[in-house]
């Protein structure tokens, strides 16, 4: 009887730890999608209550965690957003050498990885 009782107490706590997962997940990609659809700026606080959350903090630590990830960007002050790099396509030589001084200063200022803008540079090259 004990044994069948821990495999059920087992089964409930697997259960409810798939149930939390998918409620971050879920919670994780309204974060995500509100970002992408706001170009500013926003706190914690602010997504909270633009999500009817009520728990900053668990914004909070869902954020920082998205943002270590580098799935979000954030500020200094702890504002979030999403850098979205749609540049305009353009012809000739001295408009692909902007674009491309343009990638290189985003990469300094750490908007994006230098991954991202060596995909980047090849792909304005042709490489």
């Amino acid at each position: 009887i004990l044994e069948t009782e821990f495999k059920n107490r087992r089964v409930q706590e697997n259960n409810s730890r798939l149930a939390e997962n998918k409620r971050i997940k879920a919670l994780e990609n309204k974060i995500i999608k509100l970002l992408k659809s706001d170009s500013n700026k926003l706190p914690a606080s602010d997504i909270d209550a633009i999500l009817k959350h009520t728990d900053v903090g668990e914004i909070r630590g869902i954020c920082e965690e998205l943002y270590h990830d580098g799935k979000i960007n954030r500020t200094g002050n702890y504002r979030y957003f999403i850098y979205d790099v749609k540049p305009k396509k353009k012809t000739g030589s001295l408009d692909v050498a902007k674009e491309i001084k343009d990638f290189a200063k985003l990469k300094e200022e750490g908007f994006i990885t230098e991954a991202e803008f060596k995909a980047k540079k090849a792909k304005l090259l042709d490489l």
